[in-house]
């Protein structure tokens, strides 16, 4: 045996002495000193992603939406403030989708469960119900279904609830499907069942409709080591010629060529019986899809979107035909795909892709509508179904909504629901903590924060400074009106038939010089603002870059500081 070998093992020896002995020494620890400890949100009000968004029909303040990871929330605002209603729920926190009755706005269902996007698995355990306005919340089973994305309650019936089950992504198993209550999801039956690998993804009806219903299917099971989802042809499903490539059951990255189990049902009895709807016109199906039926045109117009591009059919599904195919931001992908329409005018229309886009002539033409060509992706919409002007998109940013038909929306700044991949915190007293958000950039928060200050050191000058900049403004403007009406009355009047010369008094000149000189510290103090704020900036990005790779990890910082503060607590109780 070498002496580096033995060196070695001695070193090891050493370690794991010192590891059991802390352990058995941590396991000795009063939980007295301890038990004062307890967890509180430190921020950051910078919202992240949301996977299922509803409203109330005839209450303009009220909405609730629903996270991958983060339950249910509410706002009775129209989206100024936000708080948690789904906390006490503690066996599941990923929502799939949410709807609330509209003959009832006491009644809410949510399905648990995100569907799959970019290749993360959130699973749910069922279907829950309040009847008291998300005060308290009661489970209604369909715990195996465990992915739920759509969602439908009769808009005359709160008992009446249909939903689409994608099923367990690892096993073969028969709960999947549509399923069906009529007793307010006491009981469920299934209505709609293609095989053990193929779930259901949306279903979709026309509010003066809800007898007519569109549901899409696709393959929802990966084998153990096996291809990917809807890299091969469910058992059951008739395999197209030649299946266009998509991402299966909502994943990020593109499916190899093959049958995905993707097809288009529709019902006319609100979900008793179902038939696949095939041929007159539509392109070979595959991966993720979304489907809309218009009100107002007695359940003719429908539309199916997906890789393949958007579809319109105006004699309920008989035949179809392309719309806007030039434009190819008019189709959905693996991650996002869905479309909606108005429901007063059928001609208006909505997709959603990395942005959101709007038709105004039934498809024909699309333009942009919301969101930063890069990308705010816009994952659910719900519009009011007897007021087209109520918006509420949920996108990768937050929860977002408008009364105004889209002109105006809500902040999505006032929400901590963000999506943290990785955090760190730095080694300043007191110190802050750094995350990496979902599709969101970077975020810093102060440990000392509250969530009613701003978020950032940055956001903290940002509003000082704003504070400032409105203070000195209104002191201009008001100098500026009062000096440019006397001006204004100078120059408009006339002696004598002929324009007066414009000669301005010693009290105006003062005045104007008084006007000018402020304007000139104006611009002073904003330079001198700005330059502050711009060496803050270049400060927090360089420690965010340093922290994110790896120089303070998160885990060591928590240990460390509660290591330290066991350690202070022993010292003093001998």
């Amino acid at each position: 045996m070498t002496k580096r070998s033995s060196l070695l093992g001695f070193l090891a020896l050493v370690i794991l002495f010192l590891v059991a002995s802390l352990t058995a020494a941590d396991s000795r620890i009063d939980p007295r000193l301890y038990g004062g400890l307890a967890w509180r949100n430190i921020g950051p009000l910078r919202a992240g992603r949301v996977s299922a968004v509803t409203g109330v029909v005839g209450r303009p303040g009220i909405f609730y939406m629903g996270l991958p990871l983060g339950g249910v929330w509410k706002t009775t605002s129209a989206g100024e403030t936000w708080y948690p209603i789904f906390d006490d729920v503690k066996e599941a926190s990923c929502v799939g989708a949410i709807e609330v009755a509209p003959s009832d706005p006491n009644v809410i269902y949510v399905g648990m469960g995100d569907l799959i996007t970019g290749g993360g698995i959130n699973e749910g355990n069922g279907v829950y119900k309040s009847v008291d306005a998300g005060k308290t919340w009661q489970h209604l089973g369909l715990d195996d279904t465990k992915q739920i994305p759509s969602m439908l309650v009769d808009p005359h019936d709160p008992n009446l609830v249909l939903l689409a089950a994608q099923g367990n992504v690892h096993t073969h198993t028969e709960e999947r499907g549509v399923f069906r209550s009529i007793d307010g999801g006491k009981t469920w039956k299934k209505t709609l069942f293609i095989n053990n690998e193929t779930g259901i993804q949306k279903i979709a009806w026309a509010y003066d409709r809800p007898d007519v219903i569109l549901a899409t299917t696709v393959r929802h099971y990966q084998a153990p080591g096996g291809a990917a989802r809807g890299g091969a042809p469910a058992p059951g499903v008739p395999a197209p010629a030649a299946a266009a490539a998509g991402a299966a059951g909502g994943q990020g990255a593109p499916a190899p060529p093959a049958p995905t189990g993707t097809a288009i049902y529709k019902s006319t009895d609100e979900g008793l019986t179902w038939k696949e709807i095939t041929g007159g016109g539509l392109p070979t199906l595959a991966g993720r899809t979304g489907v809309a039926v218009a009100a107002n045109t007695n359940a003719q117009r429908m539309f199916l979107i997906g890789t393949f591009g958007l579809y319109r059919s105006d004699d309920g599904g008989a035949t179809w035909h392309q719309m806007d195919a030039a434009d190819r931001r008019i189709a959905g992908s693996g991650y996002i795909c869905d479309v909606y329409v108005d429901p007063k005018n059928p001609d208006i229309v909505y997709t959603l892709n990395t942005s959101s886009y709007r038709s105004l002539d039934g498809g024909q033409t699309f333009a942009a509508f919301k969101g930063a060509p890069g990308g705010d992706d816009p994952h659910v919409l719900w519009i009011d179904p007897t007021d087209g002007q109520r918006l509420f998109l949920g996108v990768d940013q937050g929860a977002t909504i408008s009364l105004d038909g889209g002109l105006t929306w809500s902040s999505w700044y006032n929400q901590s629901t963000a999506q943290l991949y990785h955090i760190s915190a730095d080694n300043q007293y007191p110190y802050w903590v750094y995350a990496s958000m979902q599709d969101s950039g970077s975020v810093a928060v102060r440990s000392r924060g509250g969530l009613n200050r701003p978020f950032t050191r940055l956001q903290e000058l940002q509003a000082n400074a704003g504070k400032q900049w409105q203070d000195k403004l209104k002191e201009l403007e008001t100098l500026r009106s009062a000096t440019s009406q006397k001006i204004n009355d100078l120059q408009n009047s006339k002696q004598g038939g002929a324009p007066q010369k414009f000669i301005l008094s010693p009290e105006q000149q003062a005045e104007l010089q008084k006007y000018q000189a402020a304007e000139s510290d104006y611009a002073k103090q904003l330079r001198q603002v700005q330059k502050s704020l711009r060496k803050d900036t270049d400060s927090l990005e360089t420690r965010i870059k340093v922290l994110n790779i790896g120089l303070m990890p998160a885990l060591v910082a928590t240990t460390g500081v509660v290591l330290s503060v066991v350690k202070r607590k022993r010292t003093a109780a001998k």
